[in-house]
Protein backbone atom coordinates (compact mmCIF):
# COMPACT_ATOMS: atom_id res chain seq x y z
CA UNK A 1 0.00 0.00 0.00
CA UNK A 2 2.42 2.21 0.67
CA UNK A 3 4.74 2.07 -2.07
CA UNK A 4 1.19 2.52 -4.36
CA UNK A 5 0.99 5.96 -2.63
CA UNK A 6 5.03 6.80 -3.89
CA UNK A 7 3.80 5.92 -6.93
CA UNK A 8 1.24 8.73 -7.38
CA UNK A 9 2.86 11.98 -8.26
CA UNK A 10 4.03 14.88 -5.97
CA UNK A 11 1.77 16.91 -7.04
CA UNK A 12 -1.27 14.86 -7.18
CA UNK A 13 -0.27 13.45 -3.61
CA UNK A 14 -0.29 16.95 -2.57
CA UNK A 15 -3.68 17.45 -3.62
CA UNK A 16 -4.80 14.15 -2.19
CA UNK A 17 -3.35 15.63 1.48
CA UNK A 18 -5.24 18.98 0.83
CA UNK A 19 -7.80 17.24 0.25
CA UNK A 20 -8.00 14.71 2.99
CA UNK A 21 -7.46 18.08 5.48
CA UNK A 22 -10.66 19.75 3.87
CA UNK A 23 -12.63 16.02 4.86
CA UNK A 24 -11.65 16.49 8.31
CA UNK A 25 -12.50 19.99 8.75
CA UNK A 26 -16.16 19.41 6.32
CA UNK A 27 -16.48 16.88 8.60
CA UNK A 28 -16.47 18.69 11.92
CA UNK A 29 -18.41 21.31 10.70
CA UNK A 30 -21.81 18.98 9.49
CA UNK A 31 -21.22 16.94 13.45
CA UNK A 32 -21.19 20.21 15.47
CA UNK A 33 -23.50 22.28 13.75
CA UNK A 34 -25.68 20.61 11.92
CA UNK A 35 -26.76 17.57 13.66
CA UNK A 36 -27.68 19.68 16.61
CA UNK A 37 -30.26 21.53 14.49
CA UNK A 38 -32.62 17.73 15.00
CA UNK A 39 -32.49 18.29 18.49
CA UNK A 40 -34.12 21.94 18.01
CA UNK A 41 -36.95 19.95 15.65
CA UNK A 42 -37.61 17.41 18.23
CA UNK A 43 -38.07 20.29 20.61
CA UNK A 44 -41.37 21.52 18.35
CA UNK A 45 -42.86 17.75 18.16
CA UNK A 46 -44.57 15.33 20.76
CA UNK A 47 -41.85 12.80 20.07
CA UNK A 48 -42.43 9.56 20.90
CA UNK A 49 -38.84 7.07 20.57
CA UNK A 50 -38.88 4.46 17.84
CA UNK A 51 -41.05 6.22 15.42
CA UNK A 52 -39.16 8.17 12.61
CA UNK A 53 -39.38 12.12 13.09
CA UNK A 54 -41.07 13.34 10.50
CA UNK A 55 -44.26 11.12 11.37
CA UNK A 56 -44.26 12.96 15.02
CA UNK A 57 -46.61 14.91 15.71
CA UNK A 58 -46.12 18.85 15.42
CA UNK A 59 -46.81 20.56 18.53
CA UNK A 60 -45.29 23.71 18.36
CA UNK A 61 -44.35 25.72 21.47
CA UNK A 62 -46.78 24.00 23.86
CA UNK A 63 -43.52 22.48 25.20
CA UNK A 64 -42.16 25.00 26.43
CA UNK A 65 -45.44 26.36 27.66
CA UNK A 66 -45.44 23.22 29.87
CA UNK A 67 -41.99 23.79 31.23
CA UNK A 68 -42.11 27.63 31.80
CA UNK A 69 -45.73 27.30 33.63
CA UNK A 70 -44.38 26.16 37.01
CA UNK A 71 -40.87 27.18 39.05
CA UNK A 72 -40.77 24.06 40.76
CA UNK A 73 -40.30 22.57 36.92
CA UNK A 74 -37.71 25.21 35.65
CA UNK A 75 -35.40 24.56 39.02
CA UNK A 76 -35.62 21.08 38.82
CA UNK A 77 -34.48 21.32 34.63
CA UNK A 78 -31.86 24.32 35.80
CA UNK A 79 -30.48 22.19 38.29
CA UNK A 80 -29.89 19.31 36.18
CA UNK A 81 -28.83 20.99 33.53
CA UNK A 82 -26.29 22.87 35.32
CA UNK A 83 -24.66 19.46 37.21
Amino acid sequence: MLEAIKKIPSRKRRKIELFCLAMVFILFVIAFSYVPILGWAIAFLKYRPGLPLFSQQFVGLNNFRLLFSSWPDIKMVLTNTLA
